[in-house]
């Protein structure tokens, strides 16, 4: 995956923008990069309370699941099985109690369920139950790296959150201070 962000025209745009006051004494230039919409893989905007606009992942159908190990009933029995297990061991005290817990029956059922429980993450979103949220995040991440490679960050915007801005940050200097 690419950004396409030219960051030697960036760092010209930077230069050329004036230092602005910011708060205890810093100061930070900023510079639009475009908008969420122009920029993401997907092109959209989420929220985390609103997710009408993301298409399922087509592996596990938004689960973030794959393949998950046995039926309904039998999840129901496993989960009961640790709950069991885990007031058993309650009541024997022999929660952390290292090699003696590890020999009895009720650990070792627990061990076995919990093993039964475990299922395994989507490959193809990695979890998150949508594809196109996945490559979002690993474009933002990029996105990320790539600005602290050349010593910026990045943000939104203040006004509009769709904004991606580019901005660095500095300590307000000596002789500025003094005025």
């Amino acid at each position: 995956m690419n950004t396409r962000i030219d960051w030697d025209s960036v760092r010209a745009e930077l230069d050329a923008t004036p230092w602005e006051d910011r708060d205890y004494g810093e100061q930070e230039r900023l510079c639009f990069l475009g908008t969420v919409f122009s920029l993401y893989p997907s092109g959209k905007y989420y929220q985390p309370w609103a997710c009408s606009n993301v298409d399922p992942c087509p592996i596990c159908h938004g689960s973030g699941n794959s393949n998950p190990r046995g039926n309904h009933r039998q999840r129901k029995r496993w989960q009961a099985r640790v709950r069991h297990c885990e007031r058993v061991l309650g009541k024997r005290h022999l929660f952390g109690a290292g090699e003696r817990c590890a020999h009895t029956s009720a650990c070792r059922a627990l061990t076995k369920a919990h093993v039964l429980l475990h299922i395994p993450t989507c490959f193809h979103c990695q979890g998150m139950g949508s594809r196109e949220a996945y490559l979002d995040s690993v474009y933002q991440e990029l996105l990320e790296r790539e600005a602290e490679e050349h010593n910026l960050f990045i943000t939104s915007g203040e006004g509009d959150p769709c904004d991606v801005l580019v901005g660095e940050s500095r300590d307000v200097p000596k002789e500025e201070e003094c005025k």
